[in-house]
């Protein structure tokens, strides 16, 4: 699972900066993508997509250290738990 994990906060990632950014790109061909992965996935990754997306569009660029240190804390800990599939994380 951990390529799909890969994957999965890849794409959170590039979709969470399109959105930010307002990036001209159709929203419909990112969400399909995005619905056509998470549907060959087990239920967690739906959750985790949610997750990472919000985490991706809440990351502020003044972030402080500390801040920014227990957001990686947290990033790190949920992106293992979902490439083991470790439901309880989320």
């Amino acid at each position: 699972m951990w390529g799909n994990a890969l994957l999965l906060i890849r794409n959170c990632y590039y979709q969470s900066v399109m959105e930010r950014y307002q990036m001209a790109v159709s929203d419909a061909i990112v969400k399909k993508a995005n619905e056509k992965l998470l549907a060959s996935l087990p239920p967690i990754a739906l959750t985790a997509f949610d997750y990472f997306h919000r985490l991706f569009l809440e990351l502020r660029d003044d972030i402080t250290v500390e801040d920014f240190e227990k957001t990686l804390e947290d990033y790190l800990s949920k992106f293992i738990a979902l490439a083991e599939q470790r439901n309880s994380q989320f």
